[in-house]
């Protein structure tokens, strides 16, 4: 183990990472700093095979020498990461028994509210069925009236129960889930809330363009890659345009 990879301990005094690593890695930085003056004195356009050789010579050493600066690169963050995986692991395993029980409790909290909340509804729509039938009482005595102040004193009393009535009805849905709401003792709260959700039954019959205002702009890159990587040549695609790209190799 180097010494930057070996990991400081409380009251430490050590240098900073980076410059551990730059102390440790010196003949690797001077391997990058001589291969770069060899590379500035390369011409900047090619016009010969000499010039081609040459280039191609540096280039080689530079593809080797950053395969090498790689393979250190992981050599050096092993430990790092190794350390991290069991950090994650010690705590991930805690948060997953605090989430497997939170969720059981969120489960049974769910069930009550629903309970709370059919009930409620429930009492509405009975609230709202007792107004419509003493709305229609009141219009059936304002029929069956004779003396024109009682017609219109249950016409009136009509009016007013159906006005109630609509109330009611239009409360049914409307904030139901508030009665789920409670505050403990201590000061914990608890409700539910009403959200959105979807299950895909039929991938194949999603109309994409539907969703095209939702699609993230590199994830149509993305699938636009992959469509020309596997059609090549042949593909086909409005609003893209197809070309074949070609770039110098050294090996």
């Amino acid at each position: 183990m180097s010494e930057a990879q070996a990991a400081p301990g409380m009251g430490h005094n050590a240098p900073p990472l980076e410059e551990l690593l730059a102390d440790q890695h010196r003949s690797l930085v001077g391997d990058v700093d001589a291969i770069a003056k060899r590379a500035m004195v390369l011409p900047e356009e090619i016009s010969s095979d000499d010039d081609l050789d040459a280039t191609t010579n540096v280039g080689r050493d530079l593809a080797k020498l950053r395969k090498r600066i790689d393979a250190t690169r992981k050599e050096e963050k092993e430990p790092h990461l190794e350390a991290g995986r069991t950090v994650d692991t010690f705590f991930n395993a805690q948060i997953g028994r605090v989430a497997s029980i939170l969720s059981t409790l969120e489960a049974r909290a769910t069930a009550w509210h629903e309970k709370k909340a059919a009930a409620e509804k429930r009492r509405r729509e009975d609230e709202a069925r007792r107004l419509a039938q003493q709305e229609e009482a009141a219009r059936k005595r304002a029929e069956a009236a004779k003396r024109p102040d009682t017609v219109a004193r249950y016409a009136d009393e009509a009016e007013q129960l159906a006005a109630k009535r609509e109330d009611a009805e239009a409360a049914i849905e409307s904030g139901v889930r508030s009665v789920t709401k409670r505050t403990t003792e201590s000061g914990a709260r608890s409700g539910s809330r009403s959200t959105w959700d979807f299950q895909i039954t039929d991938y194949d019959a999603i109309p994409l363009d539907v969703l095209r205002p939702f699609l993230r702009r590199e994830d149509v890159e993305k699938a636009s890659r992959s469509y020309v990587r596997i059609q090549k040549g042949s593909a086909s695609l409005a609003g893209v345009h197809v070309f074949e790209s070609t770039k110098a190799t050294f090996r």
